[in-house]
């Protein structure tokens, strides 16, 4: 296996894991309680999330965003979990964007 098809196959799995997204979730701040809730609803990966509204982070609404976080999380998250979950949700879509590049280069 090439060095970069090595490269688009670990990045593409860690789009996909479980583990990876619970790891950053903790990294960044976001609660141990809503971590649980995307596992729980089955939205606990990079992949998943970036695609989970129809929404880009350079979008100045982030309505939709919001509006699926508390149909998710059961709750509005406050100020400092929403930053946290915003960065989450920021970095799950370059993520997915990087992947989709890298398979269309290779």
């Amino acid at each position: 296996e090439s060095a970069p098809s090595a490269v688009n196959n670990m990045a593409a799995s860690t789009l996909e894991s479980e583990a990876a997204f619970r790891d950053r979730a903790g990294q960044i701040g976001i609660e141990e309680h809503f971590i649980q809730k995307f596992v729980d609803k089955n939205f606990a990966s990079f992949g998943k999330y970036a695609f989970c509204v129809v929404y880009s982070p350079n979008n100045a609404d982030e309505g939709p965003l919001k509006r699926f976080l508390i149909d998710l999380l059961d709750e509005e998250p406050g100020a400092d979990q929403m930053a946290c979950l915003r960065r989450l949700f920021f970095e799950s879509h370059t993520m997915a964007l990087t992947d989709a590049r890298q398979r269309v280069e290779a």
